[in-house]
């Protein structure tokens, strides 16, 4: 006589707390929130105020790990130590490219920006700027730890121009201002912004065209827990964009009160 099996379905309720539960289990404890770096000094995207990480990434950031019910911390430090401690930790690091050595480190959650490079130069040396071959034979002002691309990684190689590296776009479009560099190439939002603070609104410019345009993603150490919850992290930018909270907060962290009163 053949054994008689029974055949169990749960109900759709007891399949969605299992499926709740597990995922759970993989959120860190409040008491232990992921720190996700950002750049102290490329406003608006993301500096440093009174002790608190402002501007576009941590703001985005805050609210994408609120949706996926992530406890997080944004911090605020230079863009070389951001790099170097969330590829040698557990943190991540928001506001970055993706290279194929980054790619090794970390795992990616979807855009959260598309950044467009231009180049800056005096109104009283302009240069035609129709492409990268334009900046040969001139010094170029650029951020330290900051990756500009397969592209003009290998024309700097090739020597085909010359850097002179700064802690931020203040000081770059400061050395512009001077004479100390030909060129400088920053994010058109945070160029114009520092140009703004700067009062240089009217003495340097930035190019027509942006010379490269990269998107921007949280990058999240692949060691960390949160690694595995990248999807979750997905869905929240999807929802975020859809119900319009992207544009939101885009606009009010460009027009924060902190920002304008600098």
């Amino acid at each position: 006589m053949r054994a008689c099996t029974r055949r169990v379905t749960w109900p759709a309720s007891v399949l969605c707390l299992l499926m709740a539960a597990f995922f759970l289990c993989l959120v860190p404890d409040r008491a232990g929130a992921e720190t996700v770096y950002v750049d102290d000094a490329n406003p608006p995207f993301m500096y440093g105020k009174h002790g608190r990480a402002l501007g576009i990434y941590p703001d985005l950031v805050r609210e994408i790990y609120h949706r996926a019910n992530l406890p997080v911390t944004v911090s605020a430090v230079p863009w070389k130590r951001a790099l170097d401690d969330a590829a040698n930790g557990m943190n991540s690091i928001a506001g970055v490219y993706q290279t194929p050595a980054r790619r090794d480190t970390f795992a990616f959650t979807h855009l959260i920006y598309v950044e467009d490079l231009m180049v800056y130069q005096k109104l009283d040396h302009p240069v035609s700027l129709n492409s990268i071959d334009d900046l040969n034979g001139h010094t170029i002002g650029t951020v330290r730890g900051w990756n500009y691309g397969q592209l003009f990684n290998q024309h700097r190689k090739q020597g085909r121009f010359a850097i002179s590296e700064a802690a931020s776009d203040r000081q770059n479009m400061q050395m512009l201002a001077m004479g100390r560099v030909d060129m400088v190439i920053a994010i058109r939002e945070a160029g114009n912004e520092t140009l703004r603070r700067l009062g240089l609104d009217d003495v340097i410019k930035a190019s027509q065209q942006p010379l490269f345009s990269y998107p921007t993603f949280i990058a999240v150490n692949r060691k960390a827990t949160t690694a595995t919850l990248i999807p979750v992290l997905n869905q929240a930018i999807l929802d975020m964009r859809k119900d319009g909270t992207w544009t939101r907060i885009v606009n009010e962290a460009l027009n924060h009160p902190v920002l304008q009163s600098d």
